[in-house]
């Protein structure tokens, strides 16, 4: 369980690191902002459609082979992106890096899922996804590492004898490392963990509609997650807070899912989860109305940004845990079908907060939230017995 938590912190470390590197690259080569982000939009949209295809893909090539076939198709992808300049192969190396750490944490998943105790199956899966947040924060520090380093030094390590720009590829070159890195342990540990049979008769979609509410709360807590990730920063600033101030929320909101994290998960080992997830949402259904009056205040709108982003961590570990709990016999559709409902969440409710921040302005942020948490709220209420 350990040397699966290290995998997953540092198989997020490079996924931190390129949230920056690929981007400010990008734009350094004259892409348009347009461009930059239809091709960062392919890293996460693949996922969806790749979903589909993992029941059959694990059974095929087994978990080991996957993990190996994952660190295949991100590491030398991470080196030619340092390599290239043109629109057409940066989309393509984007889209298949974005296949191999897709493929790499789902498996994650799965195994942490496979091995967690039932007594503490919340605590164990929200370490893990503590260890993931914690490795997209640890990547921009990484950066600033790099920066660091005194121009002269780097002209004697021995990869700069193979880059043409150091400077420009050195960070690609780290990346890639940490993502080889993130794979030596696990492959010692899959041989021991006890994957599940999987049933021939299980189907994504008809496993969404067996347990709704939990997969549509997976999908509610993609929504607030991404959206507040997204959009919290350009709130801040339309509200008066300075590029810095309003970075410090973001900040916030990503500590308290380190904070908060593991011990709502743990305390789930306690309770019946369903009652758990049904009040999370509804935290995070208040922290989006309370939003518009805290933010001119500081200290209470960082406090809040800390309770939103415990809440919304937490409801993510959870879920996994509850699907872990109840689909063992079907855990790798299981995991395909809560992927596809978080990058789905995710994406529709980035959409639904810029639709409603040009609709109705600044406040439209939290009213997409607010109205999202509010829906799902009063269909688990009515249909709790399906949750």
């Amino acid at each position: 369980m350990v040397i699966s938590i290290l995998s997953a912190f540092l198989a997020s470390v490079p996924v931190g690191m390129n949230a920056i590197i690929f981007p400010t690259t990008m734009e350094a080569y004259g892409f348009s902002n347009t461009l930059i982000g239809i091709i960062m939009s392919a890293e996460t949209a693949i996922a969806i459609p790749m979903c589909f295809f993992l029941p059959q893909l694990l059974t095929t090539v087994g978990l080991l082979r996957g993990f190996i076939l994952s660190t295949f198709l991100c590491v030398p992808t991470a080196i030619l992106l340092s390599y290239v300049s043109d629109e057409f192969r940066w989309f393509i190396l984007v889209l298949i890096y974005g296949i191999g750490m897709f493929l790499f944490l789902v498996l994650l998943q799965i195994g942490v899922n496979s091995i967690s105790l039932n007594k503490y199956r919340g605590l164990t899966v929200a370490l893990f996804g503590v260890s993931i947040s914690l490795g997209l924060a640890t990547g921009p520090v990484i950066l600033q590492l790099i920066e660091l380093l005194n121009p002269s030094l780097l002209d004697h390590l021995w990869i700069s004898k193979i880059l043409v720009n150091v400077p420009l590829q050195l960070p690609f070159v780290v990346s890639a490392g940490i993502s080889l890195l993130a794979t030596i342990p696990i492959i010692f540990v899959v041989p021991f963990i006890p994957l599940y049979q999987q049933s021939q008769s299980s189907n994504l979609l008809q496993l969404i509609r067996f347990s709704p509410a939990i997969m549509f709360a997976v999908a509610v807590g993609a929504a607030s997650h991404f959206g507040a990730s997204s959009f919290i920063v350009l709130y801040g600033k339309h509200n008066g807070f300075s590029l810095e101030g309003a970075s410090f929320l973001y900040t916030a909101f990503i500590l308290g899912a380190l904070l908060f994290d593991a011990p709502l998960g743990w305390l789930s080992d306690f309770l019946d989860r369903r009652y758990v997830v049904i009040i999370i949402i509804f935290l995070n259904m208040a922290c989006a109305v309370y939003l518009p009056i805290a933010i001119y205040v500081n200290y209470q709108v960082w406090i809040l940004m800390l309770i939103w982003g415990g809440v919304t961590g937490a409801l993510y570990s959870i879920c996994l845990a509850v699907i872990g709990e109840r689909f063992k016999n079907e855990l790798i559709t299981a995991t395909a079908a809560y992927s596809v409902m978080d990058n789905v969440g995710g994406t529709i409710g980035i959409l639904m907060i810029g639709v409603a921040m040009d609709t109705f302005g600044v406040d439209g942020f939290p009213y997409a939230i607010m109205l999202v948490n509010i829906l799902y709220f009063s269909f688990a209420l009515t249909r709790y017995q399906v949750i």
